[in-house]
């Protein structure tokens, strides 16, 4: 029956009803407290439904009744980032890329971690992981060209902002992107692009 009202609960949640989902999901972890899946599944079906807090309650649950739940673990932290508990997320993320090294969304957390603490070779080092195991991530991408602009590398951080803009349907992040590359493009690029405009008329 647990199991029934879980599957429910996660087909629920991808036809966009996390009320209903909720619902079910509940009921499945009343019925078995022990399933790390159970309550993992609750807590996306509350994160749909906008409530971060009981989400993040569910994710913790499920990684503490099984350690080896590294996606529980890894949206966790980066609902503890987002409530400003930035040494708890990165403990989160550092255990989840200790099992699982090349783990996309952990590198990149502490890849925008190292950017915060305003360490942009350890950032580097994150990103490009990140890059390698996911490269249509925009995100990935914006923070990597943050992390070259801060190593003065303009031309290598230009193209990675090029991909954000180019990846990206966030209008925010394509906003920081296109702010950031014209703010290399005046940095660095004004001169030669004004010498090769008077080469070419």
């Amino acid at each position: 029956i647990a199991s029934a009202q879980n599957n429910l609960g996660v087909t629920l949640t991808d036809q966009s009803e996390a009320s209903k989902a909720i619902e079910h999901l509940q009921a499945a972890v009343e019925l078995d407290p022990g399933s790390a899946e159970a309550h993992f599944n609750l807590g996306n079906a509350y994160l749909a439904s906008g409530d971060r807090h009981n989400a993040a309650s569910e994710y913790q649950l499920a990684f503490e009744l099984d350690p080896y739940q590294t996606e529980a673990r890894t949206i966790w932290a980066g609902l503890a980032l987002g409530e400003g508990q930035i040494a708890q997320a990165e403990e989160a993320w550092t255990i989840v890329i200790s099992a699982s090294p090349n783990h996309t969304i952990a590198n990149r957390g502490l890849g925008a971690l190292a950017m915060l603490e305003q360490k942009p070779e350890i950032a580097l080092q994150h990103l490009e992981i990140a890059r390698s195991s996911n490269p249509e991530d925009p995100i990935t991408r914006f923070y990597l060209g943050l992390a070259l602009v801060a190593l003065g590398k303009p031309a290598e951080a230009k193209s990675e902002l090029e991909f954000a803009v180019a990846l990206s349907d966030d209008p925010v992040l394509i906003n920081l992107a296109v702010n950031n590359l014209a703010d290399i493009r005046k940095q660095y690029f004004s001169g030669a692009e004004s010498r090769k405009e008077m080469w070419t008329h």
